[in-house]
């Protein structure tokens, strides 16, 4: 085992737990904007049934016109977002290969392989999805 593989699976390990904070993070901005989003719903009909005045209801649907659009900006950030993460997976799954299960086992890395492996199957996106997701980072790039 040498020591320049298990920096890098460290450093691995360390950007895969970041992206998985962030995208932790994401899902509880995105569960806050929808509450909002639904209560402003529920205030603009309330308003449109007691026929107040348009400029109290345009002032709210201009609200919920801007958190509905931020919702969608941070939705697609997010899928964005999985994808990385399967991609780290997968990364990290290549450099687990690189070592035995003895060697894993000493540096004390066998849960965090079941739970990469785990995640591996989970967040694996749609094959038209990843297609998507490369494209537009190789338009972007």
């Amino acid at each position: 085992m040498t020591k320049d593989k298990t920096k890098q699976l460290n450093k691995s390990l360390i950007n895969y737990i970041d992206a998985l904070d962030a995208i932790n993070k994401n899902y509880v901005t995105l569960h806050n904007l929808n509450k909002d989003i639904e209560e402003l719903e529920k205030e603009i009909d309330q308003l449109e049934k007691l026929d107040v005045p348009t400029y109290q209801t345009s002032k709210l649907k201009d609200e919920y016109n801007v958190k509905a659009s931020s919702f969608n900006s941070l939705l697609e950030l997010n899928n964005s977002n999985l994808i990385v993460l399967w991609k780290l997976a997968k990364s990290l799954l290549k450099q687990f290969n690189q070592f035995t299960e003895d060697e894993i086992k000493q540096l004390g890395y066998i849960k965090e392989k079941e739970i990469i492996e785990k995640h591996y199957q989970k967040y694996k996106p749609k094959f038209i999805d990843l297609l998507k997701y490369d494209i537009k980072h190789i338009k972007d790039w």
